[in-house]
């Protein structure tokens, strides 16, 4: 009889060990989001193209979501998606992170997590926020259909 007591008393407490070690991680942190406008100039005006909302995540990583109007893209083309700084030696714009391929039927992209090309590490919103000219691109037959400036 007494160890019935003793075991009772024994799962009481794991139970209530169990209950007092719960998960308290369920809070979200504060991630930071930013959006940014897609910008074509290929008419000599600059014209709002879309947009590039950028998202923090969890991981310590960004997501980045890409959406071009209608009035900017074909439903039958895809648009690939960079992250860009031009390049003074090679005199042209190089690629820093790929960001996909716009469908040209949603006008859509997002791209989780958002990977540096040199190592495949993820970039941070707070790295983001450092870079010096660099911008998020979208073309179309080698021609830049719309860009928004990083900082």
């Amino acid at each position: 009889m007494k160890a019935k007591a003793v075991t009772y008393l024994l799962l009481a407490g794991l139970a209530t060990g169990v209950v007092a070690c719960s998960n308290d991680d369920d809070a979200t942190p504060n991630l930071q989001t930013s959006q940014l406008v897609l910008v074509n100039d290929t008419s000599g005006m600059p014209k709002n193209a879309g947009t590039v909302k950028i998202n923090e995540l969890s991981t310590g990583g960004i997501s980045m979501e890409l959406a071009l109007k209608d009035s900017f893209r074909l439903s039958t083309q895809e648009y690939p998606a960079a992250i860009v700084k031009y390049d003074s030696v090679l005199q042209r714009d190089s690629i820093y992170a790929d960001l996909g391929t716009i469908n040209g039927a949603t006008g859509t992209l997002t791209k989780s997590p958002v990977l540096w090309n040199a190592n495949s590490q993820p970039i941070s919103f707070d790295t983001l926020k450092t870079l010096t000219g660099f911008r998020v691109q979208v073309t179309t037959d080698s021609l830049v259909q719309a860009e928004a400036d990083l900082n």
